[in-house]
């Protein structure tokens, strides 16, 4: 009877050191997870460590569209192949995840027979939600996962801007003269670019600006630019306007001159151009001169008539002319009557 014993143990001893159980590791299934076969015949051996399944943990970040673990297509092999199947997965690394799972793989008995020894088992996959690392700027942690935060509900943008939500941040579209700085909408300084050019001074305003314009130049919205003045017929119907750079000038014509707005009647009166012989008229665009006996307007001023270039005093006297008269010297038996001999 003892030595029954002794050999039944000895066999159960040798079988639980030489037969283990073979796992070999498939590709991988749709899920993207790895499939493994289970190799090897069904065996009688020792139990296992630990009688429960046995977890080992890896994070696994989510892709930020779909929600689906990401990680490589082929597992990567440790360099430690044991009997148990035991393998290293590479998994693409994220540096700010919307959520987290993590990739549970356990060994999963696989006995056919209810026995209370079994070392028959496949490794399986699975995936539980677990606490992640802290959420990015513009995210917030729920129930272990990471929600966009709206911040269009605190109205950024104020009221110079529409603000639109993005994944993790947002947006500001700004109203014209305003800019968006990454928080909200601020005022543009336009004069920093002088707009407003040599010709005018840059005043900035909220959500504009505007330009003091030197003379002969307008504001047009964007910058000073010339005022064509002959547009508007300044010189009238005595001058030709010629528009200059800021400015303008009239050739006006005989009798008027440019007195720096339009073509004005010249009053040559004024200058006396008759003389002590006449009395100066100021007509439009000119003047003429009535004068005294004796003297004549040549469109200039009086002037003294040569009365003997008629030879008012004939054949019967010599004419001397004076100013403002004549006189005959008349011949013997004839007399000057204030006109001839």
């Amino acid at each position: 009877m003892k030595s029954f014993v002794l050999f039944l143990f000895l066999f159960v001893a040798g079988l639980w050191v030489t037969e283990g159980q073979q796992s070999t590791q498939g590709p991988l299934g749709a899920t993207g997870l790895p499939v493994t076969r289970e190799g090897g015949e069904e065996q009688e051996s020792a139990p296992l460590a630990n009688d429960k399944e046995v977890l080992k943990e890896s994070d696994t970040e989510v892709d930020q569209v779909t929600g689906v673990p990401l990680f490589h297509n082929e597992p990567v092999d440790s360099g430690n192949l044991t009997t148990e199947g035991e393998s290293l997965f590479v998994f693409r690394h994220r540096k700010c995840p919307w959520g987290c799972f993590k990739t549970v793989s356990y060994k999963k008995r696989r006995c056919r027979w209810p026995r209370k020894w079994c070392s028959r088992y496949v490794i399986a996959y699975k995936q539980i939600r677990t606490p992640c690392h802290n959420c990015c700027k513009g995210w917030f942690r729920r129930r272990q996962k990471c929600i966009d935060i709206n911040e269009c509900t605190a109205d950024p943008c104020g009221a110079q801007g529409t603000c639109t939500n993005t994944p993790g941040s947002y947006t500001c579209a700004c109203s014209p003269g305003f800019v968006f700085n990454g928080t909200t909408c601020i005022d543009i300084d336009e004069c920093s670019a002088d707009p407003c050019g040599a010709q005018g001074t840059c005043t900035n305003n909220i959500g504009s600006y505007t330009c003091a314009c030197s003379p002969g130049f307008v504001f047009n919205g964007i910058t000073c630019i010339d005022i064509d003045e002959c547009s508007a017929d300044p010189c009238g119907a005595q001058g030709t306007c010629t528009n200059n750079i800021g400015s303008y000038t009239c050739a006006c014509s005989p009798g008027f001159m440019f007195n720096g707005i339009t073509c004005t009647d010249i009053d040559e009166c004024s200058a006396d151009p008759c003389g002590a012989q006449g009395t100066c008229t100021n007509n439009i665009g000119s003047y003429t001169c009535a004068c005294s006996p004796g003297f004549v307007f040549n469109g200039i001023t009086c002037i003294d008539i040569d009365e003997c270039s008629a030879d008012p005093c004939g054949a019967q006297g010599t004419c001397t002319n004076n100013i403002g008269s004549y006189t005959c010297a008349c011949s013997p038996g004839f007399m000057f009557n204030g006109i001839t001999c």
